[in-house]
């Protein structure tokens, strides 16, 4: 899919700091409980929805966000 030069970077990074360049799987992953590290078990959209908003509100952005809401700005923009 194309995406931006910048997501690009940021998802291989991504991919690398996380050590799943190589496993097969869901690209975002819960963190197995008690630990620190990634569980094989994909991220719930509510769960991804709650991350989003909690780092809007961290950010200072009052407005209600979804998982959807940067979709058609830059981070796709080729």
């Amino acid at each position: 899919m194309p995406c931006h030069h910048s997501l690009e970077l940021y998802l291989h990074e991504y991919l690398e700091q996380t050590g799943l360049r190589n496993e097969p799987g869901p690209l975002f992953r819960r963190i197995a409980r008690g630990t620190a590290q990634l569980s094989p078990r994909p991220l719930p959209q509510a769960s991804a929805y709650a991350m989003g908003r909690r780092r809007a509100l961290a950010a200072g952005i009052g407005t209600v966000i979804g998982n959807h809401t940067f979709r058609a700005t830059g981070i796709t923009a080729i």
